[in-house]
Parts: C-alpha cells; sequence; structure tokens
C-alpha cells in the first residue's frame, strides 16, 4: 500500500514540478490572487508525501492530505487528494472517512482505490455507489488491456453476472501465455478470479531444484478477495480443454454464490491486483 501511494505522489510530483517551471512566471499572480493557497502549497504537500518528516503511515499520509484539502479545496489538484486521503483512510480501517473522501474523488481509474472505494459504499449502504465503482474498476481495466496490446478479453454474460476471460501475451520467450478468468456477480457482490500464471521466480527456484533446462513452472490460484488458494502446479503442459472447463465450472459456481460485504462491515479486498492483474507475468512471487 505505501508503495503505491507513493508512486501515486511520484506521479503528481512530477505533474507539479513541470507545471512550476512551466508556469513560474504566474506563480506570483497565483498568490496575489489566491492569498491562501496557491501552487507552492501544492508542491508543499505532494514534497510532504514524497519526502515525509516521520513515517509515511496511512495517518500520516491521511493528515497531511486532509491538511492540504482544507487549505486548498478548490486546486486542480484537490480531486487526487481526496484519491489518496480515500485510500489513507481505507488502510487505516476509517470506512466513512474513506467513503467521503471517494465521493469528492472525481473520476478514478486505478483498482486498488476502486475496491477501496466499493469496500467503504458497501460499509454506508451505498449499494448504488459499490456498482459504479465496481463498474469503473472493470471498464478501466479492460480498457488498459486493449489499449496497451497486452491481451485480448470477451465476455460472457449470465443471468448471475459475467464472466471475463482474458488471454494475455507471454512477456517472456520462454513463458506460456497467462490466462485469468473472472466472475463479476450482477449484484454488487466481490469478483473472485482463476488464473493460469509462469512465475519468473519461482521457475527460476523450479530449475536450481530440476535443472537448469526444466519447463516453466505454471500455476493455477483461485483469488476471492479475502482468500488464495493453490489449485495445482505443473512444468507440463496443461489440457487447454481441462482447464476451460474448471474455469468455467468454478466461476459459475462462484456467481451462485458470491461473496459480499454487509452493510456496516467494513472489509478490504487484499487481492484486488491479482483478480485483476495489469500484465500476464506479475511482479511479486506468490507465496504458495
Amino acid at each position: 500500500m505505501r508503495q503505491r501511494l507513493a508512486r501515486y505522489a511520484s506521479a503528481l510530483i512530477v505533474s507539479v514540478v513541470s507545471s512550476y517551471c512551466g508556469l513560474a512566471r504566474y506563480a506570483a499572480a497565483d498568490a496575489a490572487q489566491s492569498p491562501a493557497c496557491s501552487l507552492r502549497d501544492a508542491q508543499a504537500w505532494q514534497l510532504s508525501l514524497d519526502e515525509p518528516n516521520e513515517e509515511a503511515s496511512p495517518a500520516y499520509i491521511l493528515r497531511v492530505t486532509e491538511a492540504f484539502i482544507e487549505r486548498c479545496p478548490d486546486r486542480p489538484e484537490a480531486a487526487s487528494a481526496h484519491r489518496i486521503a480515500g485510500l489513507s483512510a481505507g488502510w487505516a480501517g476509517q470506512a466513512d472517512l474513506a467513503y467521503t473522501h471517494f465521493a469528492k474523488a472525481g473520476h478514478m481509474r486505478d483498482t486498488e482505490a476502486l475496491f477501496i472505494a466499493m469496500a467503504s459504499a458497501f460499509h454506508a449502504g451505498d449499494e448504488q455507489a459499490a456498482a459504479a465503482f465496481s463498474a469503473d474498476a472493470f471498464d478501466a481495466w479492460v480498457s488498459r488491456i486493449a489499449r496497451r496490446g497486452t491481451g485480448i478479453a470477451t465476455v460472457e454474460t449470465l443471468p448471475g453476472g459475467d464472466i471475463i476471460s482474458v488471454s494475455f501475451a507471454p512477456m517472456q520467450a520462454d513463458a506460456p501465455t497467462s490466462r485469468v478468468w473472472i466472475a463479476r456477480p450482477a449484484n454488487g457482490a466481490w469478483p473472485a478470479a482463476l488464473s493460469v500464471k509462469s512465475d519468473a521466480q519461482l521457475t527460476a527456484f523450479h530449475r536450481l531444484v530440476s535443472g537448469k533446462e526444466a519447463a516453466s513452472l505454471t500455476h493455477v490460484r483461485l483469488y476471492r478477495c479475502r482468500q488464495r488458494t493453490l489449485i495445482g502446479r505443473s512444468d507440463s503442459p496443461i489440457d487447454q480443454g481441462a482447464l476451460e472447463t474448471l474455469a468455467r465450472e468454478s466461476m459459475l459456481a462462484y456467481l451462485a454464490s458470491p461473496d459480499r460485504s454487509a452493510k456496516g462491515q467494513f472489509d478490504i479486498c487484499l487481492f484486488a491486483d491479482d483478480i485483476l492483474p495489469e500484465s500476464g507475468i506479475p511482479g511479486r512471487v506468490a507465496t504458495q
């Protein structure tokens, strides 16, 4: 979570520094027109995230970000500040505060923020907002896959929801194409996914034991928001027909009885980035 917030902060800093350098001649006029808040305030806030003077905990990030929002509610950066505040409040367990900030964050596209926003909406009993955040998360994710050309997605619409299948292009020469099937319930419940991935580092460990000529090690896992299950692993080719059948049956079973958060319950989705992966080959190693 902290690394994700740091990336948000870094992106914002690049933006503000570029703006600051390009618009330096307007800074004095900006300060004169709005003495309580100027571009310098936005830069100071963003630098406080990038170079914190104490541990960059969710509480710290929330505190400095809310201070900026209170001081500069009309700055162009305010929407991003509300998003970062919502993320921090969510990871700090403050569901109501996260819900308030996300309601003011405008259009969001990143998976983690949208999933935490869903959790805060479930907690508030706002099923309409939760459904909207879910739709935004899926739409943005499918759009990124299409725009980047990293995979091909197909959607099967069923009475209980959608089954989305994505075939990712291989990211390295000896890695098989990764697949993911996602069950997206129609009633606003949490999604789940069955993924097939060839983890580069786990394959490297496998080759230390089995020899450097060993084939890539493929893992099949079922991800729910609060649970990860290893279905199987193999260094032999997986029967694609059997795999398709397993995935579809698993997703149909999940759609029949999906995980949901009741009003007043605040459960952050721990595996959001695995349910909606950004590429076929993950950047980290799963522990099982």
